[in-house]
C-alpha cells in the first residue's frame, strides 16, 4: 500500500471542500429557486382569487340592477340614481367606475321599422365625477 505524499494533501483537501462548497451552494440555490417558486405561486393564487371575488361581487351588482328593472314597470333617472347611490354605499363597490342606464324609446320610420333612439345616463362614484 503506498502512502500519499505530504505535498499532496493541501491539493486534496482542498479539492475535496471545493467539492463539498460546489454542492452545497448548489443545493442551495435549487432550495431558493423553489422557494420563489412557491411565494408566486401563492401570489398568483392569491391575486387570482380577488379577481375571482370581484367579478362575482360586480356580478351579484349587476343582477341587482336587473332585479330592480324587473320589479318596477318603470324605472326613471331618479330611481336609478337612487338605487346607484345605494349601491355604491357598499363595500361591493370598490374599483367600480360607471354603471350605465339607457331608457329606450321606440319609434317608428317610414320604412316600419322600429328605430331606438334613447337618453343615456351614466353614473359614476363621486371621486371620479370631476
Amino acid at each position: 500500500m503506498r502512502r500519499i505524499p505530504p505535498v499532496l494533501w493541501p491539493v486534496l483537501v482542498t479539492l475535496l471542500t471545493l467539492v463539498v462548497t460546489a454542492s452545497l451552494w448548489s443545493h442551495e440555490r435549487r432550495m431558493d429557486g423553489m422557494h420563489l417558486r412557491s411565494s408566486f405561486d401563492f401570489g398568483l393564487r392569491q391575486t387570482a382569487v380577488r379577481i375571482e371575488q370581484r367579478m362575482a361581487s360586480y356580478e351579484q351588482m349587476l343582477r341587482g340592477t336587473r332585479g330592480l328593472f324587473e320589479a318596477s314597470n318603470t324605472v326613471t333617472a331618479a330611481d336609478f340614481a337612487h338605487y346607484v347611490d345605494a349601491l355604491l354605499a357598499g363595500a361591493d363597490a370598490a374599483g367600480l367606475r360607471t354603471i350605465g342606464w339607457a331608457p329606450a324609446a321606440v319609434t317608428s320610420t317610414t320604412g316600419g321599422a322600429p328605430a331606438m333612439a334613447a337618453r343615456v345616463a351614466y353614473l359614476a362614484p363621486a371621486h371620479l365625477a370631476a
